[in-house]
């Protein structure tokens, strides 16, 4: 390749975009006080992001 004078293109690395302006988020009303008074009055999720090879 050095004596045709050719170069390899490296891929680009993988940016996540991501929304900044935050307009959908909710209130911290349960400040981590997990004792309701009653059931079904408070419902908590979790998500996490685990990169595989499929993206």
């Amino acid at each position: 390749m050095r004596q045709w004078g050719l170069r390899s293109k490296a891929a680009r690395k993988f940016k996540y975009k991501t929304d900044t302006a935050h307009h959908n988020i909710v209130p911290n009303t349960l400040d981590k006080q997990f004792n309701p008074d009653k059931p079904n009055t408070t419902w908590v999720t979790y998500i996490t992001y685990i990169k595989t090879g499929e993206g």
